[in-house]
């Protein structure tokens, strides 16, 4: 190949690269204006929803389960600490009550074997009189024996009658402090479910409050959006809304085939529109239309 040759080649391939660019360049020019329009029609039918977007409060009421499970929380100590003290109390009271029959029981072995020790001491103190009078076999000395036996099993029996009735009258007392404590730890079971019920109804107030609260709140906001929108934008019936598209397709289409239809090869120009997938959801239901004319055009 000549110098000159070679010059001409390289000038074809410099204008072919000039006209791709140039090409290039028209295309993203004819997108953006696309963009545009698109950008322009949203901002007339859809801005209305989405300039005021307020924040809505979420309000998941609690159960009829959850909240007597809180106001049983909420009441569980208070009660369980007066329970507590009424059984302590008691115990106390038992205790002591134990204690004094304890001491009773001692208090009576104790005297038996005082009298014990003194019917051993008057027995020795008869036995040797007896001796000392020489009528130690007599039926004077054994009378005298079991009569000092007798007036000890006497006083043993007096004393274990004492006794037993300070045991069962203590014992009574024991009753009645167990007695008391059943009545009491009733009361507060009573006490304690009518508490349950008075806080699960003021629970469930505050809930069915809160619920009406945050739907009056939700309504006011749906409401403040729909008075913004009519305010800054008007109201649009559906006939306005479908005119306005119509007229934005048709500007999108003529901006679209003003570029398409430039282009001298038809063939590329079909290929290319076809293949572009933004320009497909840019003219919407007008794409089949633009497409339809760019074949037959390339036939």
């Amino acid at each position: 190949m000549s110098d000159i040759e070679k010059l001409i080649d390289g000038y074809k391939k410099k204008r072919g690269e000039e006209t791709e660019n140039a090409s290039s360049g028209k295309k993203e020019e004819t997108l953006k204006k696309l963009r545009q329009l698109q950008e322009e029609f949203d901002g007339q039918t859809l801005a209305r929803d989405k300039k005021l977007e307020l924040e809505r409060v979420s309000y998941e009421a609690p159960t009829d389960d959850e909240l007597l499970a809180e106001a049983r929380r909420s009441l569980e100590n208070k009660y369980s600490s007066a329970k507590k003290s009424a059984e302590e109390n008691a115990k106390g009271k038992k205790e002591k009550l134990s204690e004094l029959i304890s001491s009773a029981e001692k208090d009576l072995e104790s005297k038996k074997a005082a009298l014990d020790e003194n019917y051993a001491e008057a027995k020795r103190e008869a036995e040797n009189s007896a001796l000392k009078r020489g009528i130690a076999r007599s039926s004077i000395a054994h009378n005298s024996v079991v009569g000092l036996a007798r007036a000890l099993a006497d006083k043993k029996s007096l004393s274990e009658d004492e006794t037993a009735k300070e045991r069962e009258k203590l014992n009574a007392q024991m009753k009645l402090v167990d007695d008391a404590l059943a009545s009491t730890l009733g009361e507060l079971d009573d006490a304690q479910e009518k508490a349950v019920a008075d806080a699960f109804g003021k629970l469930k107030k505050e809930s069915e409050d809160k619920a009406l609260e945050a739907l009056k709140y939700n309504n006011s906001l749906e409401e403040k959006e729909k008075n913004f929108a009519n305010k800054t934008y008007g109201v649009r019936t559906q006939e306005e809304l479908d005119k306005i598209k119509k007229e934005y397709d048709a500007k999108k289409l003529s901006v679209a085939l003003d570029y398409y239809l430039s282009i001298g090869d038809k063939a590329k120009a079909f290929t290319e529109f076809a293949e572009d997938e933004e320009m497909k959801d840019l003219l919407g239901e007008y794409y089949d239309y633009a497409l339809a004319i760019l074949k037959n055009r390339a036939k």
